[in-house]
Formats: structure tokens, sequence, C-alpha cells
């Protein structure tokens, strides 16, 4: 007896989550004249950078999803989510925003793909959610909870750029003709480099070494708690 009235809480607490999903696409553009750095937030979603032909704007496309007890209700939630973009100096910030009260417990959810000028440091910042640069060649500091990153340099030159995720794995595709140092650790997995590695100093999760140029002074750093790291 004492069993059953211990469980009807939790199965009366499962048949109340919301089942109902709204969502919905925004497209715009954001100038990115005087623009040194992109900082996109969000806290449930992916983030995708693409290589951009164009030189004075951000071009972006965000995919908005949330949950509701009703089609209703989760379609009344959706119009209270919105993207926003602000600028501090020659930083770009672009995050969603909702009443966090309102929807917390509903999943409020943005992913954006985003075509970036190649001249623009990234700064890109998931809590749950995969991150995915390809073709980019400017400098970048890339994070996430859950979630795996991969990063597709576009050019050569110095190595500019941090890696960080706590439950994920990390994929690194390097051109030929790039140099600097790279540091790289994991708690829980394995590190995979390409064989042509100079001053490497390799440790059962962890992995410094030198790749191109010795008298570079670029530098990559890569870490993970949980996951593998693969560089290529």
């Amino acid at each position: 007896m004492h069993r059953i009235l211990m469980t009807l809480p939790l199965f009366a607490a499962a048949c109340s989550l919301p089942k109902f999903v709204a969502d919905k696409t925004i497209s715009m553009e954001v100038s990115a004249a005087d623009v040194a750095v992109l900082r996109c937030e969000t806290h449930n979603g992916d983030i995708a950078i693409e290589s951009s032909p164009r030189g004075d704007v951000v071009e972006v496309i965000a995919q908005l999803e949330v949950r509701g007890h009703t089609q209703a209700q989760a379609d009344e939630h959706l119009s209270s989510m919105q993207v926003r973009h602000t600028r501090e100096g020659d930083l770009l910030r672009l995050f969603g925003d909702h009443p966090r009260a309102r929807l917390n417990g509903f999943s409020p959810r943005y992913s954006f793909t985003l075509r970036v000028p190649a001249q623009v440091a990234l700064d890109l910042q998931s809590h749950n959610g995969n991150i995915h640069t390809a073709s980019h060649g400017a400098r970048f500091a890339l994070e996430s909870h859950n979630g795996d990153i991969e990063v597709d340099l576009a050019d050569g030159g110095a190595l500019d750029g941090t890696i960080t995720t706590h439950n994920g794995d990390v994929v690194v595709s390097l051109p030929q003709d790039v140099h600097g140092y790279l540091e790289a650790a994991t708690h829980n997995g394995r590190i995979t480099t390409p064989p042509t590695l100079h001053e490497a100093a390799v440790q059962r999760r962890s992995l410094r070494c030198r790749i191109g140029n010795e008298d570079s002074t670029g530098r990559l750093r890569i870490e993970t708690h949980n996951g593998d790291i693969q560089v290529r």
C-alpha cells in the first residue's frame, strides 16, 4: 500500500508534462559595420556558423520552439519569444529573449544559423546544444555545457581560439598551413591528433604540441570533461 501511494505523485507529474509544441523561424540581417566580435548566446539550442560572401552584415536564421499543455498555450508562449541584438562598442550580442518565470518548465529553445563575415571574431555560448563553425578564419571562443563542438577552420595563419564543453566531443579540422601551439585535455575520453606534431608532450588525458612554424605565437586550447577530442 505504501509503495502505491508513493508512486502516485510521480505518475501524476509525468502526465502533466507539456506535450504540445509551437515553433517558428525568424530571419533577419544585422549590420556588421565596425563589429569586431559577435557573441551569440542560447541556453537550449544549437549554434551553426556558415561562411558569408558579404562583409557588411550578419545574416541570422533563428529557429524558436516552446511547449505547452495545450496547443493554444504553446502558441501563446511562442508569441512571447523573440530574438534580440545589442551593440556594446565593437561587440555585437545576439540572443533569445522571453519572460523567464512565465516559460519556466516549458522548454523554450533558440537555435541559430549565422552567416558571419570572416574578419569578425566569434564568442558562441550554448548551455544545452551543439556548436559548429565552418570556413571561419578569425579568432574564436566556443563553449557548451552539454553538446558537441565541431570547428572547420578555413584559412591558415596563427591559431587563436578556445573550445570548452563539459559533456561532449570536440572535432577540429585544421588547414595545412596553420601554425601555433595546441593544448588539449579531457577528463574522460580519448585524444586523437594528426601525426605531424612537434614538441609533443603527451599524457594519458592531455596533450601539448606545436603545429607548423616554430616561431608562431598562435594558440588553441581545447577542454572537455566527458568526451573525445579529435584534431585532424
